[in-house]
């Protein structure tokens, strides 16, 4: 379950570019996070979503899904 949270919020809103690129073309992300841009932004983001709790329902579905399988 760690690792299935751990490749959700990995790369959660990527924007495809490196944080070098981010904070050179001085974007509206490197002006909020100074130092590793994407992956502080990938954690606030991931923080965001479990605050909704959209997290839980997907992983009580999953879950329930592990489980059908068991069977």
């Amino acid at each position: 379950m760690a690792l299935f949270v751990a490749c959700l919020c990995h790369d959660v809103d990527h924007r495809g570019k490196t944080n070098a690129y981010m904070i050179k073309s001085a974007s509206t992300l490197a002006s909020i996070y100074s130092t590793s841009t994407m992956e502080r932004h990938h954690f606030n983001q991931t923080v965001t979503i479990l605050q909704v709790k959209l997290i839980s329902y997907i992983f009580s579905l999953f879950f329930q899904f592990i489980v059908y399988l068991d069977r």
